[in-house]
């Protein structure tokens, strides 16, 4: 039976035992432990503020060493310049996208993950959550929500940032990221 992936938030890494706690659970292989690149950065930019103790050394060397540790843990890599974003349902459900292999997991309130493959082909999934094809206006790097008390509206999620020299149309106008 495979491991309980469970998102391991900034607060956790940011504290040192209950982040060891978590890491050694990984390291048994009891859970999975997953994070963000922003969840990482916010972490580690909060250590180095509020540690004055932690050298920039000692904090590159601990990140390394998670990475080392667990290489599949940071679960929205491999894009270039894009970014992550979790989103939640209106069953409680969190949706963890990883656009770098078109895998979207989804993580009941009771904590149990389902990992759904999700192809450009592929665009429907439970709860009415929808991966946008590229066609019009439909992003392939947004997540489409239908909105059940507003008749066809739909909430977009940003799953990405595109690169800084981007510029893409959006409802008619160019935007520069």
């Amino acid at each position: 039976m495979a491991p309980t992936r469970v998102v391991i938030d900034a607060c956790v890494l940011y504290d040192a035992a209950v982040r060891d706690l978590m890491l050694r659970l990984g390291m048994a292989r009891l859970i999975e432990p997953i994070w963000s690149a922003s969840i990482l950065e916010e972490a580690f930019t909060a250590l180095a503020r509020n540690r004055p103790d932690l050298s920039p050394e000692q904090l590159a060397v601990l990140k390394a060493a998670m990475s080392r540790a667990f290489p599949r843990a940071e679960f929205a890599t491999g894009m270039g310049s894009w970014m992550d974003g979790l989103e939640l349902d209106e069953c409680g459900n969190l949706y963890a996208p990883n656009y770098s292999d078109r895998m979207l997991w989804r993580i009941s309130p009771d904590g149990l993950t389902k990992t759904a493959m999700v192809t450009r082909s592929s665009t429907d999934y439970g709860h009415g959550v929808t991966w946008g094809n590229g066609v019009g206006s439909w992003d392939d790097h947004t997540l489409y929500q239908p909105q059940p008390y507003a008749s066809y509206h739909v909430r977009e999620v940003e799953i990405g940032f595109a690169s800084a020299d981007t510029v893409r149309t959006r409802n008619g106008v160019a935007v520069s990221y």
